[in-house]
């Protein structure tokens, strides 16, 4: 372990430079987003941009020989798992509908680590495609999901298919031969938007859906001798929401996250037969993230993963994966070092390095050698040491709640000028939360002088059930002055010219952010909104999330059912408040939240005399796919911000 933290350790702690990297660099496709490692560990895969296309690259790690894997016609690899050694699946993305981003089209394939014997598993275009060299299937107007590539078995795979046009019906769980592309059917799951955890003969044993009520979830089981499945209804559960995560080795026992009344949630292990669960790891505020478990483990969680400031983790057991991550983590200090794959045997492991400043480094381990080597990077052309760290930090809101988040700001000297700041708001809002991932909108701003504030307000999730129940029926309300008091706490400690700020963020982020200016005119200089809903009640009416029961009773949830209640925490009826600046951004194929709340809100604020920044494309939906038009769109934000906020604007504080 000593010479690998020594060839690691000269890559991190480096002074940021003065010169910010070109928004080409940071908003360029991910030339790494997913790497595998065959069963035994003789190749390697991954998920590869070339020429702006995603791409499976396969490499024999011995020979050092690599295959590239194309999708037909235009569409993109969307991701692969192994199947065995030799074969591997894979699901394709594509454009639809003129819209500029790609989509998952639910098609799976199958081709051998050489690049020979590609066989069309499932998906529309089957015998009928042409223009492609795959033996290609039978054709089915449907997509579908992977279940489980069953460790156990070389031969099949299990997906879950949805039929098209059949909304939130029930789906099917089906066996698929990867050499033959022969299916079976061999189950029906118990209810809609369900999945499903499968034991170690390949038989799925436990199912879990969302209740329609958008609270609760669903548990249930089968057995051999009970085919059918029914619901689980466990004593020692009750009045806690279960997320089945892995079957046990004994095929009986299951892990779970745990959600209660109060407090974070908990990795546990349920016992149906027993009608009990062990309390395996729990953080003091935070979520599970992420689980670490590996083929040498069957499956089995060796640690639980929490995305802190500091890489935090909880370790199940002491087996070689923990000082595989410990290594890896001592040379990265400050880093998240994540196992995401090894062999059976545990000889060769594969771990990511990632952080704001890192978007991702894979390193493959060598147990005989001790030595771990660079395989792929997510962001090669940007070096960490051009990017800003991030600081966490914690705050107590206006009413004794904690919150959670980070500042980004470039180091600067005791008698510098205090930066202005960008008041940064994750979308969601429910269940989304700011994490220390390499985020392109956060470094353009922050290595441009703008300090970033990022703020887990009440509704967010990662905290526990508490703190994202908080934020039901709090849109303009608790969740607003959540975002109002982390920016007065930044102020107060110095790390923001109080005259010099603007409140941004994207779908619901640009919902608080004109709802910010509205209710806090003298605090934020400027707002900017990207595919954004002013009119809360429009939100019953346009866009895809009243198209479904669970869409419905979300909105009665989180909203509430009067109406007329919405329209006074609506930012497009406060227009005569507002005094900021104001940008809107809007793709006119927005079918989340449709450009028509962006035009409404223009109209509102040109009627009270203001002049609105607008920036709109017409092929672009609830957030912009073509990295051109991101780069334009970033542009045009960095330039208001500058004459809003920057160097070039007027910090006299008047508006």
């Amino acid at each position: 372990m000593k010479e690998l933290l020594a060839s690691l350790a000269l890559s991190c702690c480096l002074p940021v430079l003065a010169q910010p990297p070109e928004l080409e660099s940071l908003f360029a496709k991910s030339v790494m987003t997913k790497a595998r490692l065959s069963p035994s560990g003789s190749h390697f895969a991954a998920l590869t941009t070339i020429e702006g296309r995603q791409t499976l690259k396969m490499l024999d790690l011995e020979t050092r020989t690599p295959f590239f894997v194309n999708g037909p016609d235009n569409a993109e690899i969307a991701d692969f798992e192994w199947v065995s050694d030799q074969r591997l699946i894979f699901t394709l993305s594509d454009q639809i509908g003129g819209e500029s981003g790609y989509f998952p089209t639910g098609e799976w394939l199958a081709i051998n680590a050489d690049g020979s014997k590609q066989k069309y598993l499932f998906g529309f275009r089957g015998e009928d495609s042409a223009g492609t060299h795959i033996n290609k299937g039978t054709a089915s107007m449907a997509g579908a999901d992977i279940v489980d590539t069953l460790e156990q078995d070389d031969r099949y795979v299990l997906l879950q298919v949805y039929p098209w046009g059949s909304g939130d019906a029930v789906r099917e769980i089906i066996r698929v031969d990867v050499r033959s592309g022969a299916r079976k059917k061999i189950a029906r799951m118990p209810a809609r938007r369900a999945r499903v955890l499968v034991d170690s003969n390949g038989e799925p044993r436990i199912s879990f859906a969302p209740n329609p009520d958008g609270v609760s979830t669903d548990v249930y089981a089968r057995t051999a001798d009970q085919p059918d499945w029914s619901p689980l209804k466990l004593s020692a559960l009750a009045g806690s929401v279960v997320q089945p995560v892995a079957m046990a080795p004994d095929n009986r026992r299951f892990y779970a996250t745990l959600t209660t009344k109060s407090g974070p949630d908990a990795f546990v292990l349920v016992d149906p037969s027993a009608d009990k669960y062990e309390l395996l790891a729990r953080h003091d505020y935070a979520d599970p993230a992420y689980v670490i478990a590996t083929r040498r483990t069957k499956g089995e969680p060796v640690a639980i993963g929490f995305e802190e400031a500091t890489p935090l983790l909880a370790a199940l057991t002491d087996g070689p994966e923990i000082q595989v991550m410990a290594a890896l983590g001592g040379a990265f200090k400050g880093e998240h070092a994540r196992l995401i794959d090894a062999d059976r045997e545990g000889k060769r492991y594969l771990v990511e390095v990632y952080s704001e400043r890192r978007e991702g480094d894979y390193f493959l381990y060598d147990t005989a050698t001790k030595k771990a080597q660079l395989v792929g990077s997510a962001r090669a052309s940007v070096k960490p040491d051009t990017l800003v760290a991030s600081q966490a930090i914690s705050l107590k809101s206006r009413d004794g709640l904690t919150l959670r988040g980070y500042l980004t700001a470039a180091p600067r000297g005791a008698d510098a000028p205090k930066p202005p700041m960008v008041v940064l708001v994750h979308g969601g809002p429910y269940d989304i939360y700011d994490q220390r991932h390499y985020d392109p909108e956060v470094q353009a701003l922050a290595t441009r002088g703008f300090a970033v504030l990022q703020v887990n307000f009440r509704g967010s999730g990662g905290f526990g059930r508490a703190f994202l129940e908080a934020g039901s029926k709090q849109w303009g309300g608790t969740m607003q002055d959540d975002l109002t008091d982390a920016t007065r706490w930044a102020i107060e400690q110095g790390h923001a010219d109080p005259k010099r700020i603007c409140i941004m963020g994207g779908s619901y982020g640009a919902y608080a952010a004109m709802m910010g200016a509205a209710r806090e005119p003298e605090l934020y200089r400027c707002a900017v909104g990207s595919f954004g809903v002013y009119d809360l009640a429009m939100m019953f009416e346009k866009g895809d999330i009243d198209d479904s029961e669970f869409g419905i009773n979300y909105l009665k949830n989180r909203l509430g059912a009067n109406k007329e209640g919405l329209r006074d925490l609506s930012p497009v009826y406060l227009a005569d408040q507002i005094k900021a600046d104001v940008m809107l951004i809007a793709g006119g194929a927005d079918t989340r939240a449709p450009e028509a709340h962006s035009k409404a809100m223009r109209k509102a604020l040109e009627a009270q005399g203001k002049t609105v920044t607008y920036f709109s494309k017409p092929t672009e939906g609830h957030g912009f796919g073509d990295i051109g038009n991101q780069i334009e769109m970033m542009t045009q934000v960095l330039d208001f911000l500058e004459q809003a906020i920057g160097a070039g604007g007027d910090a006299s504080g008047t508006h």
